[in-house]
């Protein structure tokens, strides 16, 4: 289980396109950038990114041309 601080942030991203900040973008780029990450998001990875697969579609995470393909379609609503 992740927590809901994180599971915001990866919501806001799938929802709204809203950029996660870097650590978050490198974990959706799948090239992890840990001197970015915090204690909590280090000890929890694994379910971060268990959620991140069960929960975003497939063009919205796995590289950085995914991921900034994503953010740079961003919906104006």
């Amino acid at each position: 289980m992740i927590s809901e601080t994180h599971k915001a942030i990866i919501d806001r991203y799938a929802n709204h396109r809203l950029h996660p900040g870097t650590g978050f973008q490198s974990i959706l780029a799948n090239d992890i950038d840990w001197a970015r990450l915090d204690t909590e998001t280090t000890n929890n990875i694994s379910n971060i990114i268990d959620y991140i697969r069960k929960n975003l579609p497939a063009e919205a995470f796995g590289s950085s041309d995914l991921v900034n393909a994503w953010l740079s379609n961003r919906s104006t609503k």
